[in-house]
């Protein structure tokens, strides 16, 4: 089993839409940064970005016919019904791991795409360029202007 990383990997998952950003960037003359980004979605990741936990839930709510909370037309929820394929046969071929050891199998399996909307995944990039740590020149003290 792998370990569940804090809010399931914000830098790992910057860093995976990064590189589909950029090969996307390299593979084609883009118009708008989302243009690029609407390519880059539907490269494949690494892994499926959500929580052991919240898989867990999608699943409890897909069989006991409960409301996802989540639009049926979104990419998310075409990852939930993604997922919820491969735990059933999963499951079948593991018959005796638990839901949540299931579950924090499949969500590190290679995905077929991000299933996120380019104005989202722009956002992750922002977000993750803000975090950066950058390298400001510090001026010694006998340097002049």
């Amino acid at each position: 089993m792998r370990h569940r990383e804090s809010v399931y990997g914000f830098r790992e998952r910057y860093d995976d839409l990064n590189n589909a950003y950029k090969k996307a960037l390299s593979q084609g003359n883009y118009s708008t940064q989302y243009d690029a980004m609407a390519v880059a979605v539907n490269m494949p990741s690494k892994r499926f970005w959500v929580s052991e936990e919240r898989l867990v839930e999608v699943i409890n709510a897909f069989e006991g016919g409960k409301d996802l909370r989540v639009n049926p037309k979104s990419p998310r929820y075409e990852m939930f019904t993604e997922l919820y394929r491969r735990y059933l046969d999963y499951k079948v071929e593991h018959p005796g791991l638990s839901k949540i050891e299931i579950c924090s199998e499949i969500i590190y399996q290679p995905a077929p795409k991000f299933y996120m909307k380019p104005s989202w995944a722009l956002k992750i990039l922002y977000r993750g360029r803000a975090k950066r740590p950058r390298h400001h020149h510090h001026r010694r003290k006998d340097e002049t202007v």
